[in-house]
């Protein structure tokens, strides 16, 4: 289980993922402003409770740059969205560069798990209009998996497992 200095870090991370979680499931966005948010609160926590004013800064902004580099050739591959690469940058401010890979690991093993049963629930529905001969229907479209939702399950693995790298 990874250490913290305070219970604010955990927190903060825990109601950003709740509420772009339930966004992302509702709507399919993560709002620019939730970010933006959670991105200025980050970066003004390790300013204030770290030992000097520089290293908050370079603790938020290299959590901020590595969290956001993570998902960029998956966003370029069009696999997520640019609010996926956001929270995770947004996320990555108020965990650092070490934590945010970690929480990434975790996120991409939840998300893979999601996907298997999206696919085995999309291949269930096309083998059930094959069965009643309805070919004449248009095939279903695999869903967009809610990768906030991931994120949220990745950190949860994160606080229970802690550091895997």
């Amino acid at each position: 289980m990874p250490e913290f200095a305070t219970p604010t870090v955990p927190l903060a991370c825990i109601i950003l993922l709740v509420t772009a979680g339930c966004t992302d499931l509702t709507r399919r966005i993560i709002p620019n402003g939730l970010i933006v948010a959670a991105t200025v609160t980050g970066l003004i926590y390790h300013l204030l409770e770290t030992p000097t004013i520089g290293h908050g800064f370079i603790v938020a902004v290299s959590g901020l740059l590595a969290g956001g580099s993570l998902l960029l050739l998956p966003y370029r591959l069009a696999w997520t969205g640019a609010g996926d690469v956001k929270l995770l940058a947004a996320l990555g401010t108020w965990l650092g560069p070490l934590s945010i890979v970690n929480v990434f690991v975790y996120t991409t093993l939840v998300g893979g798990l999601m996907a298997a049963g999206v696919w085995v629930c999309h291949w269930l529905k096309l083998r059930q209009i094959c069965v009643a001969g309805h070919l004449e229907q248009p095939k279903p479209t695999m869903p967009k998996l809610p990768y906030a939702v991931a994120m949220g399950g990745g950190y949860l693995l994160f606080l229970v497992w802690g550091n895997v790298c």
